[in-house]
C-alpha cells in the first residue's frame, strides 16, 4: 500500500500538483500542519523564556515560514523549510536562527 502511495504521489507531482493535493488536503489545511510543525519545534527547543513570546508567524514561500519571538535586544528569527513526505508527513529540512541585529 505505501509504495503505491508513493507511486501515486510522484505521478501527481511530476503532472504539476502539489504534495498538499496529494495528501487531499487542501492549502489551508497544509499551511496549519506546517505551522503546528513549526510550533512544536520552538515549545520544545527555544529555551529563552523571557521577552514578548511570539509576534509573527510567516510564510515566506510555499515550504518556508518564518517566526518571531520578541526578545528585549533583539527580535529572534526562525526560518524553517520543510517538505510533505510521501506518507504526507511534514518535516523540517532545514532551520536557521538570526536575529534583527544580524539583519542590519
Amino acid at each position: 500500500m505505501t509504495k503505491i502511495l508513493i507511486a501515486i504521489t510522484t505521478l501527481l507531482t511530476n503532472f504539476g500538483f502539489s504534495k498538499a493535493m496529494a495528501c487531499k488536503e487542501g492549502a489551508l489545511s497544509h499551511s496549519k500542519r506546517m505551522i503546528d510543525t513549526v510550533l512544536a519545534d520552538v515549545m520544545q527547543n527555544y529555551k529563552m523564556t523571557g521577552g514578548g513570546g511570539i509576534s509573527e508567524i510567516k510564510m515566506m514561500s510555499t515550504n518556508t515560514y518564518q517566526i518571531t519571538i520578541l526578545q528585549e535586544k533583539a527580535p529572534h528569527l526562525f526560518t524553517y523549510d520543510m517538505d510533505t513526505q510521501a506518507n504526507c508527513k511534514i518535516t523540517i529540512s532545514k532551520k536557521t536562527e538570526s536575529s534583527y541585529k544580524d539583519k542590519k
